[in-house]
């Protein structure tokens, strides 16, 4: 037997649809001239070996953004709201990638890395602590028996890069922070970086940001703010009452939108500045004929307005 959907959850997008497009064209466009970068970037980080991750980090970031933008036409402000979180600390690894020398930004994500993988390993390994406990559980939760891996051979050419000479120091600057906070570090906590995501976001000067987006997403995330999707309506005689808002519900698309094309534009600057301040005309020229009426637009305007109404049949 099928089911038909309950249309009656699904939020309406007809009176919002060319607001919904004008969104839609403009993360078309960021992605689009995303893209371009990516060429320019390729080339640039493919001269040395360690700095791939600074590339493969650029394109999480566009495939966030793409993500985002297949959402726009359905209004999945809910779906776009969570997909925001990760471009954002996309965005921030990258600029940090980017803006440390290599020691510092992308040999210690190298590291971090590695030493992660190696971990993992162990996970698989029968005689190793974690790997005997992880493989019964995982049995018993999951209903599938995993065949047991020798991690010290899985792990050889990884221990073997961590004892490169030009890798070691790093790799003991992993083992002191690692000491020092009692715990795994994150990969930019290496050489007394930011401890966490917040004081990352705090150096890159994006404070503001992330307490607009992690202040609210993160309820949103975990589900402690389910009490958004309720709106309190006045009846025609005065009356007050509480209606479900329903599914996708487009009401806050516009802020997170806004939040996004904010995230783009301080990553694409950031870029020019680092590898491509010869060419800044060009960003500039991009920005005046193709994007600034989106930016502004979206950043400045009001481009629609959701009310709600009472349903008499419920």
């Amino acid at each position: 037997m099928s089911y038909k959907p309950n249309l009656k959850l699904f939020h309406s997008n007809d009176e919002i649809q060319e607001a919904l497009e004008f969104m839609d064209n403009a993360l078309e466009e960021c992605i689009n001239y995303g893209t371009y970068l990516a060429g320019w970037l390729h080339k640039t980080t493919s001269k040395n070996e360690h700095d791939f991750p600074i590339y493969s980090t650029f394109l999480h970031f566009l495939d966030c953004l793409d993500s985002i933008r297949l959402l726009i036409p359905s209004s999945q402000s809910s779906g776009i709201k969570t997909l925001s979180r990760a471009l954002f600390e996309a965005s921030l690894v990258f600029r940090y990638l980017i803006s440390n020398s290599r020691d510092k930004g992308v040999l210690a994500y190298q590291v971090s890395f590695t030493r992660k993988r190696i971990s993992q390993r162990k996970m698989l390994d029968i005689n190793e602590d974690k790997g005997s406990e992880f493989l019964v559980n995982f049995e018993k939760q999951v209903g599938v028996k995993i065949t047991p891996q020798d991690s010290v051979e899985l792990n050889k050419h990884l221990n073997a890069y961590l004892e490169r000479e030009d890798i070691l120091p790093i790799d003991k600057e992993w083992r002191r922070t690692k000491k020092k906070l009692k715990r795994v570090p994150n990969w930019y906590s290496l050489f007394d970086g930011p401890v966490n995501l917040k004081e990352l976001a705090n150096l890159l000067n994006e404070g503001i940001m992330y307490e607009l987006l992690y202040s609210d997403l993160s309820q949103h995330i975990h589900g402690s703010n389910s009490t958004k999707n309720i709106a309190v309506v006045q009846q025609e005689e005065g009356k007050l009452s509480a209606i479900s808002t329903g599914l996708r519900n487009p009401a806050d698309l516009q802020d997170s939108i806004r939040w996004v094309l904010m995230t783009v534009m301080s990553t694409y600057t950031d870029l020019f500045n680092k590898y491509y301040p010869k060419r800044k005309k060009r960003f500039s020229d991009w920005y005046t004929k193709k994007f600034r009426e989106y930016f502004i637009s979206i950043t400045s305007d009001k481009l629609f307005t959701i009310t709600f109404e009472v349903d008499d049949d419920n």
